[in-house]
């Protein structure tokens, strides 16, 4: 995919554009964002345009792009170029630094076949701090043939040395329309289900997707389930016990980096809920997100009005910010429920 198909950030990609095409790109770059809203695409992206045996003049603020359809396009898009490393956390959550080491000797050479080999480190904040000091070089004195792209949502989790060595990008939450054509690009679903996705992603067009194709429909019913509880429980050890469903699934056997993944994705769901429930309870006239679920949302409401729904988007905030912190998700799931 070229810069020129990707939706938003028009600005950053004519930065990033102009910069190769000038020559000028810092050696290392840092791509920080929120989930979901293209980073590491375009840091592959940016792969193609340094490589791409067929780059073209593009219009719309693009001084260069891609072709998108040559050898070397295609080979990067499949991830099967030997001068792209994408680097990405392990079974066990984290970036080690064996995983850092095994770039580091490929980089002190010259690329196999192209005219810069480029280093891809996504969710470069889940480097342990042993990876983040053994890059540190590199980065201090880089190699002129290579090009570094740490990709984070949280770059304030990267040390202070590494942040400094890295020009930083901020990308920013996509539209509503932005994330329709994203979805019209990468799923089949009707304008109606796109427009309701789009809106339940908060800006991120990876949750969209999630959201498009079914992914969430556990996640949402797993955050209905919580409300359902909380709003009607008389005691603790009843929002507890609804904190043990909201959890996890069970009958799910996972690794804690993919229950961490769960988890958050099932508190973003919470959030779009407890966002209709503060529609319906204002008389606000917007579509729902989850508009399908009207009479249990207006059920929900009633328990959930005075300003509670306000106070529990703040709640889920500050869940989110915990499990971003390594905080267990279980803690956070029963703080959350006696906090609802």
């Amino acid at each position: 995919m070229p810069f020129r198909e990707i939706r938003g950030h028009r600005t950053l990609l004519s930065i990033v554009s102009r910069a190769i095409a000038r020559d000028t790109i810092p050696p290392s770059l840092l791509l920080t964002g929120p989930k979901g809203v293209g980073k590491s695409l375009v840091a592959q992206v940016a792969a193609e345009v340094m490589n791409c045996r067929t780059p073209v003049e593009a219009n719309g603020g693009l001084a260069i792009d891609s072709c998108g359809v040559c050898s070397v396009c295609n080979r990067i898009q499949r991830g099967s170029y030997p001068d792209v490393i994408e680097l990405e956390p392990t079974e066990s959550g984290s970036i080690v630094v064996d995983q850092i080491r095994v770039v580091l000797g490929q980089v002190g050479y010259k690329p196999f076949e192209a005219r810069r080999r480029v280093v891809i480190v996504d969710e470069a904040d889940m480097m342990v701090t042993a990876a983040q000091n053994a890059l540190l070089k590199t980065l201090e004195e880089p190699n002129e043939s290579t090009q570094m792209i740490l990709v984070t949502s949280r770059p304030d989790l990267l040390l202070d040395t590494v942040r400094s060595r890295c020009p930083q990008l901020r990308f920013g939450l996509l539209d509503v329309e932005e994330i329709i054509a994203v979805l019209a690009q990468r799923v089949e679903v009707d304008e109606v289900s796109a427009r309701s996705a789009a809106v339940l992603a908060g800006g991120s067009a990876g949750q969209a997707i999630k959201v498009a194709s079914g992914e969430l429909v556990e996640s949402r019913q797993a955050a209905l389930g919580l409300l359902d509880v909380v709003s009607a429980a008389q005691d603790a050890r009843s929002r507890l016990n609804g904190a043990k469903d909201f959890f996890a699934s069970t009958g799910k056997r996972l690794a804690l980096p993919a229950i961490r993944q769960e988890f958050r994705v099932r508190l973003g769901a919470l959030t779009s809920l407890l966002r209709d429930i503060e529609l319906i309870s204002v008389g606000a006239p917007v579509p729902l997100a989850n508009a399908d679920l009207e009479e249990s949302l207006k059920r929900l409401a009633v328990s959930f009005s005075g300003g509670r729904s306000r106070h529990a988007f703040s709640v889920v905030d500050k869940a989110l910010d915990a499990i971003e912190r390594n905080v267990s998700p279980k803690v956070v799931s029963d703080w959350l429920s006696c906090q609802l």
